[in-house]
């Protein structure tokens, strides 16, 4: 392990990773209308007619991926192409804003699932039931986080997932062993596993000036996975999306104890340095975390890159509850689309049990049909992690971010205020107060 350990101050000089490249591929049929799936998930591809086309947005380039995979093989049984036009991620909500505009938008586009209720909101998207109640699609066979996520509050579908990426805490097992601490639990339960449990593992696993104990605040998703733990139900927003709830005493509690890991004892790595691009996942597969919170979609890059010593997964820890919270994998179809059935038959394949197969083999992310899910456990083989069917408590016990129609603009006041806290410049009582008003506001489309 000793060769992959970098000094913090080669550390902050390493180039982050990046792979992809541009690709024109076939695939995606559009429905011949009337024609339903026999069973309740969608299935893709029955009624796709050779040379049709469709076109899919992604902020990504997907060369080399699961998604190109996905692609390819679709394109091998139903003879449609589809053009990937690829967008970089620092751009994308722009360009796809322009695209919708402008009536040029593809017909699918990857969606941030941050922004469908505001995007919805906008009218900009596609209704999908008509597509769910014609092949009797009605979740059972679906996790529920993930099929109930895209559901709007008037009824509408305006998104479809393909995947969902439930936080865990990613752990370096060997170097608990080493330095005699107690392993965390291996199924989704705080029993001896409290914020004060995680907090004296972190202490006890941290040699300053070598590796950290733990990093917690890289990831946003703890915005809302600590404050529900710590008994704010609701974590960031109300769940009417109207209230600014991050800024309740029990979520500032929450907040603060995180930023407490770097600014009181020391255990986690300083926000500039986590801040860099490529940055959490490096320090962890050089052996210089002890544990990590993020997705579970990280699990490929750490099978490739952290092989110096023995990893796994646990639950976040616990305190008054013990969530996970489920980032979704979604696309949707602009109501500009040039061809809405040739999107939706793409997006049944990528979902259904043929599509769902390739990426659980894959294993980026949960495919959100249970029995694909279930399958992708059970074929791990002995690659890590050990405990891979954590990620089904995982999902089975999330929950996701309550939204508004302003979610973007309720963002930006409130994530520059919380960077003063983790740079120790401020205290979340301070910071989240004081931007309290104008984050309600915001939500409430004022400002």
């Amino acid at each position: 392990m000793n060769d992959k350990r970098l000094s913090r101050r080669q550390f902050l000089h390493g180039a982050a990773w990046a792979a992809g490249a541009t690709v024109l591929v076939a695939c995606a049929p559009a429905i011949a209308p009337g024609a339903p799936a026999e069973s309740g998930a969608a299935t893709g591809g029955e009624a796709a007619a050779e040379g049709q086309s469709v076109s899919l947005m992604n902020w990504d380039e997907i060369g080399g991926t699961p998604f190109e995979t996905v692609i390819n093989a679709y394109s091998e049984a139903t003879g449609v192409q589809v053009e990937v036009q690829p967008s970089p991620a620092q751009d994308y909500e722009t360009r796809m804003r322009t695209m919708i505009a402008g009536g040029t938008a593809p017909d699918i586009m990857r969606i941030n699932d941050d922004f469908v209720r505001g995007y919805t909101y906008e009218k900009t998207l596609l209704d999908l039931t008509p597509f769910l109640e014609r092949d009797g699609i009605t979740g059972e066979e679906y996790f529920k986080t993930v099929y109930d996520f895209p559901r709007q509050p008037t009824g509408e579908y305006t998104a479809w997932s393909v995947g969902c990426q439930p936080t865990v805490v990613f752990y370096n097992k060997t170097m608990f062993e080493e330095a005699g601490v107690p392993l965390p639990p291996t199924t989704w339960t705080d029993e001896n596993w409290k914020f004060a449990d995680f907090l004296e593992a972190a202490q006890a696993l941290t040699v300053e000036g070598e590796r950290w104990g733990a990093l917690v605040y890289s990831a946003t998703g703890f915005e809302t996975v600590f404050p529900v733990a710590n008994g704010e139900p609701s974590g960031i927003y109300s769940f009417d999306g109207a209230e600014f709830t991050l800024a309740n005493p029990k979520s500032v509690e929450a907040i603060q104890w995180v930023a407490d890991l770097t600014c009181v004892h020391g255990v986690q790595p300083e926000w500039g340095v986590v801040t860099r691009s490529g940055a959490p996942n490096q320090l962890f597969a050089a052996g210089q975390l002890g544990m990590y919170f993020n997705v579970f979609g990280v699990a490929p890059y750490m099978r490739q890159n952290a092989t110096e010593f023995v990893w796994d997964i646990a639950p976040s820890p616990g305190e008054e509850d013990q969530k996970s919270i489920a980032t979704i994998v979604c696309f949707c179809v602009p109501i500009v689309s040039q061809n809405p059935d040739g999107a939706w038959d793409l997006l049944s394949y990528m979902s259904g049990p043929e599509g769902a197969k390739i990426f659980a083999d894959s294993g980026a992310f949960i495919p959100p049909l249970r029995e694909m899910a279930t399958y992708m456990v059970e074929n791990n083989g002995d690659q890590p992690p050990e405990h891979i069917e954590l990620v089904i408590d995982a999902l089975e016990n999330s929950v996701t971010e309550n939204f508004s129609a302003y979610i973007e603009r309720a963002r930006s006041f409130y994530r520059g205020e919380l960077e003063l806290v983790y740079t120790c410049q401020s205290s979340a009582e301070d910071a989240l107060g004081g931007i309290r008003e104008e984050v309600e506001r915001a939500l409430a489309g004022e400002i």
